[in-house]
Formats: C-alpha cells, sequence, structure tokens
C-alpha cells in the first residue's frame, strides 16, 4: 500500500514550529526532527527550524544519535556568533550524554577540551557563558569522581535545563 504524503504549507510553517518545540519540550526529539525535516523540505535556508533541528538532534545524543548529524547542520546556520555558538552547544550535549551514560572522565575528556576550546571563546555573549557554566559542571564531575563513594556517572541535576537552548 502506498501513502502520498502531504507536503506542509508556508503558512502553516510558524504553528509547526511551535508543535516542533512542544515535541522538544515532551522529550519526543524525533517528532521535531521529522517537523523540522518536513518545513526544510519547502524552505531549506529556515534559520528556526534549522536550529531546532540540530536542538532535537543533540536531545538525541542519548539514543544513538550522532554528533555528526548535528554538526552537518552548522554550515547552513546562518551568522559566525551562531555558528559558534551552535557548534560549542552540540560539543556540551555529546559530553553531557556521555557523563549521564557512565562514560568514565578521562574517556569524555576529548569532548571537554574541545567545548571548552570552541570558537566561543571569541564571544562574551553574557557575564555568565555556557563555557564558564560548563567549568564548574566539570569542576563538579572530577570532584564525584574523585569521590571514593563515585560510580564515575554525572549527576543528572548538574546541567539546570533551563539554561540549555
Amino acid at each position: 500500500m502506498h501513502f502520498d504524503l502531504k507536503s506542509i504549507s508556508t503558512d502553516a510553517v510558524p504553528k509547526a514550529l511551535e508543535k516542533a518545540e512542544r515535541y522538544r519540550l515532551l522529550n519526543e526529539p524525533y517528532l521535531a526532527e521529522s517537523i523540522c525535516l518536513d518545513i526544510l523540505t519547502i524552505l531549506p535556508s529556515h534559520q528556526q527550524a534549522l536550529v531546532s533541528l540540530l536542538l532535537a538532534r543533540t536531545d538525541q545524543f542519548d539514543h544513538g544519535a550522532t554528533m555528526k548529524s548535528a554538526e552537518e547542520l552548522l554550515s547552513r546556520i546562518e551568522g559566525e556568533y551562531e555558528r559558534a555558538y551552535y557548534a560549542g552547544l552540540i560539543w556540551e550535549r555529546q559530553a553531557h550524554a556521555q557523563f549521564c551514560a557512565g562514560t568514565p572522565v578521562p574517556e569524555c575528556s576529548w569532548g571537554i577540551r574541545k567545548f571548552v576550546l570552541s570558537p566561543m571563546r571569541n564571544f562574551n555573549p553574557s557575564p555568565v557563558s555556557r563555557n564558564e557554566r560548563f567549568a564548574k559542571v566539570f569542576r563538579h564531575v572530577i570532584d564525584e569522581v574523585a569521590s571514593p563513594k563515585s560510580r564515575h556517572r554525572m549527576p543528572h541535576n548538574a546541567f539546570n535545563a533551563k539554561e540549555a537552548a
């Protein structure tokens, strides 16, 4: 049996983006990804859809999504600052997913270094940057790993979800 899927209309894009955001908030990023891909089929350079797709893919790092699937979108995002910001965010979320999965800190250190040394260091978007927050979390992880009670796991509350994009 063959089904012909209808494409989204340009008038429906704002509502579709709202749904994509809602699906991300409901922890269903694969549905948000599908909506974003539908939008990008008709509007290939739609910046909000590209960013939502990138974020939906990073939301899935702990479920098998690859960094490459998120990184391939960076070149399509306009603005040097925005590309640097989202590149750093990809590294941060990958490291976070690895920590939460129980990967020992030494094995995650490449991601941590890549994030901290990302091009974001050339920008100062706010007094409390993501790099500073991540450095604080990393210090907490090192202290946690050094503890005799450690299971080499990232504390789930170490990242404040409200600060995540």
